[in-house]
């Protein structure tokens, strides 16, 4: 028969074991947790530099896609007046964002054309800048769409013949007001109509053609003020953009 000397040996014997063999296990799932970390860190730090944001040391980056993300927004636009174009009257356009609500509109017109042997004479060269506003809450609106109200003015000279008669001079724009509505056509093309009332005066000079149009003769000099439509536009709208981080709060 076995003493409880031995009986105790056995027991503190196969308690030894279980314990070492808790502690084997408790250690496979520490090493194993940390795999894991070590893993997502390093993804996470991965996305986070994505994003060109520093990760503190010893911390882990978490993105969360309600508060972050990516967006384009218009960088500039440009564009041309279709109903120029169909005169042959060769035109760009260049619009800039400012903010959510303005945006500054820049147009040039260079048509410079002789037909039929100097026959015939269309050649003005245009210039004008246009300031814009657009109403609404620009939040649930993209930029540069929707309706706007301008003030424009510009200027440019002219050359215009038919036949045996014809006028020279420079004009300008004192003053205008606008209005247009700009439409979207697919992700990056718009159509825009816009239609101005606004001064216009110019110095002009009549002259008569003749040795086979080569010499004009010039008959009389003048000023001529005009107040009403100065401009009738239906342009296609081409957007450039650039893309822009939304955070939570702001914008990077």
């Amino acid at each position: 028969m076995n003493s409880p000397i031995i009986y105790f040996k056995r027991l503190v014997l196969c308690c030894c074991l279980f314990a070492s063999s808790c502690d084997l296990s408790a250690q496979g799932e520490t090493n194993r947790d940390l795999s894991l970390q070590d893993l997502t860190g390093d993804s996470l730090s991965h996305e986070a530099e994505s994003f060109g944001q520093d990760v503190p040391f010893g911390h882990t980056y978490t993105q969360n896609s309600s508060s972050i993300s990516k967006i384009k927004r218009p960088l500039l636009a440009l564009k041309t007046n279709l109903l120029c174009n169909i005169t042959l009257m060769p035109n760009i356009e260049v619009e800039i964002p400012i903010r959510k609500h303005w945006s500054l509109n820049g147009e040039l017109m260079f048509p410079w054309w002789l037909f039929c042997g100097d026959k015939y004479c269309l050649q003005i060269l245009m210039g004008g800048l246009e300031g814009r506003y657009r109403p609404g809450n620009r939040q649930q609106h993209d930029v540069l769409i929707g309706h706007f109200f301008g003030l424009y003015a510009g200027g440019g000279k002219y050359d215009l013949q038919w036949d045996r008669n014809g006028y020279q001079g420079e004009f300008f724009i004192a003053a205008g007001i606008s209005y247009g509505y700009t439409h979207k056509i697919t992700r990056n093309l718009r159509l825009e109509y816009n239609i101005g009332i606004g001064v216009l005066r110019t110095d002009y000079s009549h002259y008569h053609a003749r040795d086979n149009y080569r010499t004009l003769l010039w008959q009389k000099n003048g000023r001529y003020t005009w107040l009403g439509p100065t401009k009738a536009k239906i342009s296609l709208v081409w957007l450039l953009n650039r893309k822009v981080i939304i955070r939570k709060g702001g914008e990077r």
